[in-house]
């Protein structure tokens, strides 16, 4: 078809109407001057219409199998008119379908139908202006690009045949491929790169010395070719899905929903940017997730901890082990030596505990570390040094390795640290004058007792410190002030006795 006839058809597809078993289509001479010189159009040959309509309304189409390529003997054809019937009124064109039904496989079909019905248009209607302005050789192959760009390829293979083929060659002189290249192919890739900028160049392929062939490459994001309905359902199912998952890319989804006007090389590359960015977004909620999950595990756990060591005054042992140090270790000068000092009951294991633990702090810092975690073992009530232990020990696991940090991590996990630190010097505690004795309370519990022994006992078993030089010293002392309360009630029962 001429470069007229092309523009016909293609403007005949753009316009098609189509119901349900009738399509058809109406455009205008004004259609067809945007794209062809008005001048040149409207001084032509008196018959130019006449010509031009007929050439496109008996367009068919050849419907074959592969067999007929291989083996004529045992393949099939058939040809099949596009149009059913065309007009032109006045500049007025009009187009109807052939939607005729014919057999083909073994079925009924309507083929113009069906390839109206697929919503793919044909790329050439979106490029009519550069199309129009090509050399015939140019249109050939042009399209021929536009229809490989679309099919998702990014490069053309010709042997000679093939090559004379797509441009109607004939004649001997066209067998060779100087001809071919110096009247169609060279002008052709000329023209088309001229007009619409692709980059369209060709290698010949050789055998020997011999040009067999050519290979035409082009740049495919320069070819515009629409979106295709697979990526516009693509990317309405992405804006959703990224929405859903709450992201705030307002940017990517505005440019997803205007996808219907991309071109499909551009479509392409932001669908793979929205798939890309869907998988790394939901890939963080995961981590998050994971990350929350553990800091309220880690929470409950210290949560826990905290109200055991707090409601088991005596046996803080049961939440710590403080006997993976060796009891007789030797001890050592160290930064931590003046507040051993300040605390002379605080036994050798847990003394070793304690610098275990501050090892993993700043050598600088672990000594004001330490005087918090005394602090705070006085601001939460804490009875024992193991709560000291169970501090640094809960600081250490945490990654807690300055003062600062040690003071931070208090303030969000327990409470403000008080304006006025407390001494950890051991002070009496004040109590508020009465004239009602202790052991009048019902909670009172005699310190020197039996029963207070025996719990003591208990404790030192817990502690593992029962019998040793240690636990027999603390044994003694009890044991001596319950000696001495007896020896007290036994002269007051005396006195009594004499009144």
């Amino acid at each position: 078809m001429t470069a007229t006839q092309n523009v016909l058809f293609s403007l005949a597809l753009l316009h098609a109407n189509v119901e349900e078993d009738y399509a058809d289509a109406t455009f205008y001479k004004d259609d067809v001057e945007r794209f062809l010189e008005k001048a040149k159009f409207s001084n032509g040959d008196a018959t130019r219409i006449l010509k031009d309509v007929q050439a496109v309304g008996t367009n068919s189409i050849l419907m074959y199998d592969e067999k007929i390529l291989t083996n004529p003997d045992s393949g099939k054809m058939k040809g099949f008119l596009i149009f059913a019937d065309y007009s032109y009124d006045n500049g007025k064109y009009y187009f109807s379908f052939n939607t005729t039904k014919t057999k083909w496989g073994g079925t009924r079909i309507t083929p113009i139908l069906d390839v109206l019905k697929r919503n793919e248009v044909n790329p050439i209607v979106y490029n009519l202006s550069t199309f129009a302005k090509l050399s015939f050789g140019g249109q050939v192959l042009y399209e021929q690009i536009l229809l490989a760009t679309n099919n998702g390829k990014r490069e053309l293979v010709y042997d000679l045949e093939g090559l004379r083929g797509i441009f109607g060659a004939e004649g001997k002189s066209m067998e060779r491929f100087d001809a071919l290249n110096r009247k169609h192919l060279t002008p052709g890739v000329q023209k088309i790169n001229e007009e619409s900028g692709i980059g369209a160049v060709f290698e010949t392929i050789k055998q020997s010395r011999k040009i067999v062939g050519v290979k035409i490459k082009w740049t495919r994001e320069k070819v515009c070719i629409p979106a295709t309905e697979a990526q516009i359902a693509i990317a309405n199912e992405l804006i959703a899905e990224i929405t859903l998952l709450g992201s705030k890319n307002v940017e990517l989804l505005d440019l997803l929903r205007e996808v219907s006007k991309m071109t499909c090389y551009n479509a392409s590359k932001l669908i793979e940017e929205a798939l890309a960015y869907k998988k790394a977004y939901e890939d963080d909620l995961k981590e998050n997730d994971k990350k929350l999950q553990k800091a309220i595990e880690t929470k409950q756990i210290k949560e826990a901890e905290k109200k055991a060591v707090l409601s088991q005054n005596t046996k803080p042992a049961e939440l710590i082990d403080f006997l993976e140090t060796n009891n007789n270790e030797s001890e050592e000068e160290t930064p931590l030596a003046d507040h051993f000092k300040k605390h002379n009951k605080l036994s050798k294991k847990n003394r070793a505990l304690i610098m275990e633990i501050t090892q993993s702090f700043e050598p600088a810092e672990a000594s004001g570390m330490l005087e918090l975690a005394d602090n705070i073992k006085v601001w939460e009530n804490g009875k024992t040094f193991g709560f000291i232990v169970t501090t640094l020990r809960e600081w250490a696991d945490n990654g807690v390795k300055t003062l600062k940090e040690a003071e931070e991590f208090y303030k969000v996990n327990y409470n403000d640290i008080p304006e006025k630190a407390p001494s950890t010097a051991k002070t009496k505690s004040k109590e508020s004058k009465s004239n009602v004795p202790k052991w009048s309370n019902p909670d009172y519990v005699n310190e020197a007792s039996p029963e207070y022994i025996e719990k003591l006992i208990e404790t030192q078993k817990i502690l593992k410190i029962y019998k040793t030089p240690e636990g027999k010293a603390e044994l003694a002392e009890e044991l001596e002030k319950q000696a001495m309360l007896e020896s007290q009630s036994k002269s007051l029962q005396e006195r009594v006795n004499k009144l």
